[in-house]
């Protein structure tokens, strides 16, 4: 009896802590409907979330025979266990030769693919919290920088590839909007793609991010407190100081930023349209109104945010004054 293999490949940043914490919570109900969960070995016994074993290999040759074993593996702990699904989620996959990688798959199981992705004004914001705030480059100078640099095409390259290996039949791709998900909610979206009914499953909030873009455009007029935009020392102080869980935030773009972005991209939107929506009625999906649309946040969040940040710099300040006054024997 063939098994079938759900794929979620991405987008990286189109919500896959959410899809992955998911299937965490979920685990042993997916397990009692007959769907296994992947882990970072490709075993089905770990924590769910398998990006950590492609990782390493994504530069490696695509027939390497490794992976056909441990695919073969894999489908076999699947029969052991009498499944009728595996679920399989990568997201780190989404790249250019990615398809050719888990092309294997195809081998041992019937698969479908599982693709969520953002508008690029949000991308575009994740790739500037990724780094290059810490560099010194406001948010806005990066998205000029952007649109004059990068080319007018972000998630077309991988989907092609997969649309050539897997096919259009096989593939789902999902735009992030409460107007075209099923439920208006990710998590019963996901579970329609993994053709379950969504009642019984545990809601597990999406994770908030680490860092805020309002945090990143205070931090970026200091960049010497960076060694580079892969330095983390700062961040992680601020984070085990602060108190309470991170928030959400809107969109912090005006109008011709956004703009800008969603121009550059017009041609990848139109071809995902043409590709994957043509029969779904989405006005307004890539549009930028001519007004400033964003709720702003005036609660006490983003306050608390800051003072959070204010307090954890005078705590460390008061240790290091403590540590002097005791070497020079003060009180």
């Amino acid at each position: 009896m063939a098994v079938k293999l759900y794929l979620h490949i991405g987008h990286l940043y189109g919500s896959s802590g959410h899809i992955e914490a998911l299937l965490c919570a979920n685990r042993d109900v997916l397990k009692a409907r007959g769907y296994g969960v992947c882990d970072s070995q490709l075993l089905l016994s770990g924590k769910p979330g398998s990006s950590a074993f492609f990782s390493p290999y994504l530069d490696s040759d695509p027939s390497s025979p490794s992976l056909s074993a441990v695919f073969r593996n894999l489908r076999a702990l699947a029969d052991a266990q009498g499944l009728q699904a595996v679920v399989l989620s990568a997201p780190n996959l989404a790249v250019p030769g990615g398809a050719k990688f888990v092309a294997a798959l195809r081998d041992y199981f019937d698969c479908k693919l599982l693709y969520y992705f953002k508008r690029q004004d949000d991308l575009v914001v994740d790739w500037w919290m990724q780094g290059d705030f810490k560099t010194g480059e406001g948010l806005n100078a990066y998205i000029n920088r952007l649109v004059t640099t990068h080319p007018r095409c972000h998630y077309r390259n991988a989907l092609e590839e997969y649309l050539d290996l897997f096919g259009h039949d096989r593939m789902r791709v999902q735009f992030l909007w409460h107007k075209v998900l099923k439920g208006k909610t990710l998590a019963q979206d996901f579970w329609h793609a993994l053709g379950l009914d969504a009642e019984g499953f545990i809601d597990a909030p999406e994770p908030a991010p680490l860092v805020s873009s309002y945090l990143g455009a205070a931090l970026k007029e200091s960049p010497y407190l960076f060694e580079g935009s892969d330095d983390e020392e700062l961040i992680d102080f601020i984070r085990s100081y602060v108190e309470g869980d991170p928030v959400h935030k809107v969109n912090p773009l005006d109008v011709e930023p956004r703009r800008a972005i969603m121009q550059h991209f017009q041609p990848e939107n139109r071809w995902l349209k043409e590709t994957f929506f043509a029969d779904v009625k989405m006005p307004g999906w890539n549009a930028v109104t001519d007004t400033d649309d964003r709720l702003y946040d005036v609660s006490p969040a983003g306050m608390t945010e800051i003072i959070n940040i204010q307090l954890a710099m005078l705590k460390e300040l008061q240790q290091d004054v403590s540590r002097i006054k005791k070497r020079m024997g003060l009180k």
